[in-house]
């Protein structure tokens, strides 16, 4: 029988949370469907990262700062095997049926962040942290770097065709300014007994999600802000339905010539990045947990 954990206080405050990422010479999310290039919006040229992306970064970032602590390390999608238990399956099986859903929210940090779906019992569960697409605040441009590659892909082009190097391909962003949008809602917490200690841990994620995340085709991709907007409120403070004017507070100007179209952005300081709290509730309060 599974023993419940004592139980802790669920988050109580809704939290909209804007994060603004930038990309030089990097790659931040792959295309599968057009070579691992970066994704872009075929539509209007812009950068595009998706919710899943960010997801599994966010975790990935939870797992490694939180190696050795079970109540935050553990995560049933799980990114790093070897810090991880999400497939000891025993484990899981000691539960019984009864308390199952309640034994992996205790132990899967990630269950109780974003949720899931439980095979077997016919069960979704929303976590409360829910995150958007992100897209770039301009179209961006795409480089395209070929490189001579020594590990050959296939045994046949060693031994029939002698070769001994083959010619592969990096595309990058050459300069990209994303932006995030994600909320954190009390009422999922109370359902996957999300607590502030867990927010706390989240936050911290968001802050050295691309830290941990370097490669060859995105050595430079970097949170420049991790921009959280505190409500007083359970449901909101004060905006009625209209709750993306928090969000919408966040304002990203290009300088002029890349709005005329005669420029291309190649770094932040073409952009000014300001929050206007005008027109905010003031029981509304923010914190920029890469600039506090």
């Amino acid at each position: 029988m599974y023993v419940n954990k004592v139980k802790k206080p669920t988050m109580k405050n809704r939290h909209d949370i804007v994060l603004v990422i930038e990309a030089i010479h990097s790659n931040p999310n792959g295309d599968p469907d057009a070579g691992n290039a970066p994704r872009i919006i075929p539509i209007d040229g812009r950068g595009l990262i998706t919710s899943a992306c960010i997801k599994h970064k966010l975790r990935q970032a939870i797992q490694l700062r939180q190696a050795g602590n079970p109540d935050f390390c553990n995560m049933h999608i799980d990114t790093t095997p070897i810090l991880g238990e999400a497939q000891n399956l025993q484990l899981d099986k000691e539960a019984g049926d009864k308390d199952f859903i309640k034994y992996q929210l205790d132990r899967y940090y990630d269950m109780r962040l974003t949720g899931t779906v439980m095979c077997g019992y016919d069960k979704k569960m929303s976590g409360p942290l829910q995150v958007g697409h992100g897209f770039s605040v301009s179209p961006v441009e795409l480089e395209t770097i070929t490189v001579t590659r020594q590990a050959i892909s296939k045994d046949s082009d060693v031994l029939e065709e002698g070769k001994e190097t083959m010619m592969g391909e990096k595309t990058v962003v050459a300069y990209g300014l994303y932006v995030v949008v994600a909320q954190l809602l009390p009422n999922p917490a109370k359902r996957t007994g999300f607590t502030d200690e867990d927010r706390l841990v989240m936050m911290d994620g968001f802050v050295h999600m691309f830290d941990h995340d370097r490669a060859s085709a995105r050595s430079k991709v970097n949170m420049l802000h991790v921009f959280d907007f505190c409500h007083e409120k359970e449901l909101g403070d004060g905006l009625g339905a209209n709750l993306t004017k928090v969000s919408q507070a966040v304002k990203i100007t290009p300088r002029q010539e890349i709005l005329d179209g005669t420029d291309v952005p190649r770094s932040r300081e073409d952009y000014t990045i300001e929050v206007d709290m005008d027109g905010l509730p003031s029981t509304i309060e923010l914190t920029d947990w890469i600039n506090p």
